[in-house]
């Protein structure tokens, strides 16, 4: 995704916890010869990292919003992202609907098939029996 918003024109910086996905996006812009600004970074310290008021949109993809593991959290995260965007910046996000998917017991999603990239979702379901 950052590859092609810095094709479309923007000033990209991307973030991931995961060093090996940052090397890969890395080598992926490189390849592709494209200047995006990649590094290691914590969603949830975008604050510490990043200064106040300094970007145009923030962009949040991939289902990420689930892993967090509260309410709370999910609120930390949105007050970071409003407060390094720029006035009347903008915030994109995505989020599957899983009681959707729970409550009706949907066994898939249709499948991402392109020239880029083959992307199946399916769900087994099974009871957790907790205590």
């Amino acid at each position: 995704m950052a590859i092609g918003l810095t094709k479309a024109g923007g000033e990209v910086t991307g973030i991931d916890l995961d060093s090996r996905m940052i090397e890969i996006a890395k080598k992926k812009a490189l390849i592709k010869k494209v200047a995006v600004k990649f590094s290691v970074g914590d969603m949830m310290r975008l604050e510490e990292d990043f200064k106040a008021r300094s970007f145009d949109m923030a962009v949040c993809l991939g289902n990420t919003l689930v892993h967090l593991q509260s309410a709370g959290a999910i609120e930390d995260f949105l007050r970071g992202v409003y407060n390094i965007l720029k006035r009347n910046g903008k915030f994109i996000s995505m989020s599957i609907n899983y009681n959707r998917i729970l409550n009706h017991n949907v066994k898939g999603l249709p499948t991402i098939d392109n020239a880029y990239i083959k992307f199946e979702r399916k769900y087994k379901y099974s009871e957790k029996k907790t205590g």
